[in-house]
């Protein structure tokens, strides 16, 4: 056996040692023991390969989680959207409904609120009687 020099930072040292403690070794039976359990073999080629199939399997399933995702929080958007057009209606006077059934309701909110029903004010009449004027 040939004997050589390496130079290691003191906590490197400080885990072989430690390590070398727990196997019950000394640092350089345990040194010798974890370079001579280092193996290019096929069996860890094939392991890694298995993993990083499992990877792309994963990414596939969570892209596709998302897409699920995006499309329920799309469905929640649109049921929003009927929910507040519901409430405009339920809201809106007979006069606005009649003008939307006939013209179509707007689409937007800021739209809706320009819409407004005419009060309703008092304009006298000749013989004295005031008449309601929309």
């Amino acid at each position: 056996m040939q004997q050589i020099t390496v130079r290691l930072p003191e906590r490197t040292l400080a885990e072989v040692d430690r390590e070398a403690a727990k196997a019950g070794a000394s640092r350089s039976e345990y040194i010798r023991e974890v370079l001579a359990s280092r193996d290019d073999s096929p069996e860890h080629e094939q392991e890694v390969e298995g993993l990083r199939t499992e990877v792309d399997r994963l990414r596939r399933q969570l892209a596709a989680a998302n897409s699920r995702i995006d499309a329920s929080n799309e469905l929640v958007r649109a049921v929003e959207r009927e929910q507040s057009l519901a409430e405009r209606k339920a809201q809106a006077g007979l006069v606005t409904r009649a003008k939307w059934w006939l013209t179509g309701m707007p689409s937007s909110s800021s739209e809706a609120a320009r819409v407004t029903e005419p009060e309703a004010d008092p304009e006298p009449t000749a013989s004295g009687r005031t008449r309601t004027r929309r």
